[in-house]
């Protein structure tokens, strides 16, 4: 993670050297920062501008802030940066003599909960966790979600399941990957976690509300039913060069309208070599925040099965098929779910990554 520690006394500054020690031993990339003239002399970035412009700043740069001192000042920093639990940066609260922890915003996806117990253990300070599936020791869609990269289609339904796990209502499962560890209380299984066929979908299911983790969006196994979506769909490119990014992308979201798949299931972009700084695909990538790989044609002749060849492509790449191949290798030989299929000098195929979901 990348975390900005700031403080405002030279109690809290020597406080945020201990901090720092902690986080880089766990390989945390720390930055420093004070914010008071009398602390101008010491080894920290000083905070020349106003707090929440600082803050605004760290808000589109750092995963984690913890602010050193009094909770109103670091509320009032941050309260107009505050938007989606999804995106926000973790933040903690620390008094100065280190005595209290607490994780303000994002606790949960932001991970502040889990760095409040990092640090207040190696600190002997006390974490003050106020989240109720925490207190009560109970199952939290976005932990599990973090956990296991699966994406959330909707915090308010995430944030329904949990309370009603919490409350003691059932709340039915289904999964398309492997399970491993037993399912928390309150969770019905309707289904082994096998691909789940087009007739055993839409509303089937014997719960009225439940969770669906798998990547296909017109599957939908409850009335209400909450998408958690794994990100296990390798996208294979290949295209000519000079192909605009705006092209792949065009291609790209018609295949995945098409198989009715979440883009967000998509976990990277896999290629031949020569196009490692082919400007479209890096536009993309980029776009989409996604990891972008390349294999040499000598690794891609090695991923053995029936693909969709081309005279032309290996006489230009030195490999028959690109797209294909390159999504089964960045898969670790997954399936094929979408053969290649191309459109203005862009060709694309998905492949599928093995994957499981646990609970333990």
């Amino acid at each position: 993670m990348k975390i900005a520690i700031i403080s405002f006394t030279r109690n809290g500054f020597a406080l945020s050297g201990k901090i720092v020690e902690i986080l880089k031993e766990q390989e945390h990339c720390v930055e420093c920062y004070v914010k008071s003239k009398y602390l101008k002399d010491k080894d920290a970035i000083f905070v020349e501008e106003a707090l929440p412009a600082w803050a605004g700043a760290m808000f589109a740069v750092k995963d984690a802030i913890i602010f050193i001192g009094a909770g109103g000042i670091a509320v009032r920093a941050i309260a107009s940066y505050v938007q989606d639990k999804r995106y926000d940066p973790a933040v903690l609260i620390l008094d100065e003599q280190g005595a209290f922890c607490i994780p303000l915003l994002a606790g949960h996806i932001g991970g502040a909960n889990e760095l409040a117990v990092l640090v207040s253990e190696r600190l002997g300070a006390q974490a003050v966790i106020t989240t109720a599936t925490d207190i009560n020791q109970r199952f939290a869609v976005d932990v599990f979600a973090k956990k296991n990269e699966l994406f959330i289609s909707d915090m308010k339904l995430a944030k329904e399941v949990s309370a009603k796990l919490l409350h003691g209502e059932s709340v039915g499962f289904y999964s398309e990957l492997r399970v491993r560890g037993e399912l928390p209380d309150g969770f019905v299984k309707e289904m082994k976690e096998t691909p789940i066929a087009e007739e055993t979908m839409n509303g089937t299911g014997n719960s009225e509300f439940g969770v669906y983790i798998g990547i296909y969006h017109d599957k939908t196994p409850f009335k209400k039913t909450l998408f958690l979506i794994p990100r296990q769909v390798v996208l294979g490119v290949g295209c000519r060069k000079g192909t605009s990014g705006q092209m792949i992308k065009e291609l790209v979201a018609e295949v995945c309208q098409t198989q009715g798949i979440f883009p967000k299931a998509i976990s990277r972009i896999c290629s031949i070599d020569l196009k490692k700084e082919e400007p479209g695909i890096i536009a993309y990538s980029q776009e989409k925040e996604l990891d972008f790989i390349t294999y040499t044609a000598e690794e891609l002749k090695t991923v053995s099965g029936n693909y969709t060849t081309s005279d032309f492509v290996k006489s230009i790449t030195g490999v028959d098929n690109v797209c294909e191949r390159s999504a089964r290798l960045g898969s670790r030989m997954g399936k094929l779910i979408q053969n290649k299929i191309g459109k203005n000098g862009v060709t694309v195929a998905l492949a599928r990554e093995d994957r499981s979901v646990d609970f333990e």
